[in-house]
């Protein structure tokens, strides 16, 4: 992940998982405190970027959640939008919105039901999402 100056457009910093590897790294989003996210596909680890320290934040058990595609920071919450997950024979289905709470790294569902490869995931000012497939 490259950490990039927005007023110079420079890299000042490039962060890398603890095992110096390719992180696999899709979708980013940011938190109300500047902490920044991403999601190793590699790993299945969501990673932290909090007060320039790049770590490890929370392992994700991706038989829960299905792979990821898209993350959105809320105010107490980490929503992860699925993009695929096997079901009991081994066949892909839809995937699924996850959440991850900030206070204690809880994870839980929006629904039961397998909805989209989701790719947008959107607040549509009505209290529900628009998502994208």
């Amino acid at each position: 992940m490259f950490e990039i100056d927005l007023k110079s457009g420079d890299v000042v910093a490039r962060h890398r998982p603890e095992d110096g590897g390719n992180g696999a790294f899709n979708d980013c989003t940011a938190d109300l405190d500047g902490n920044v996210y991403v999601y190793s596909a590699r790993l299945s680890t969501v990673y932290r970027l909090h007060a320039g320290r790049f770590e490890s934040w929370k392992e994700i058990d991706t038989s829960i959640t299905g792979g990821l595609n898209r993350l959105r920071a809320e105010i107490d919450r980490l929503l992860l939008g699925g993009w695929t997950e096997m079901d009991s024979n081994g066949d892909q289905q839809l995937g699924h919105i996850s959440i991850v709470r900030f206070a204690d790294k809880s994870v839980s569902r929006i629904g039961n039901t397998p909805l989209a490869h989701v790719d947008g995931l959107e607040p549509d000012g009505a209290g529900g999402y628009t998502v994208t497939d």
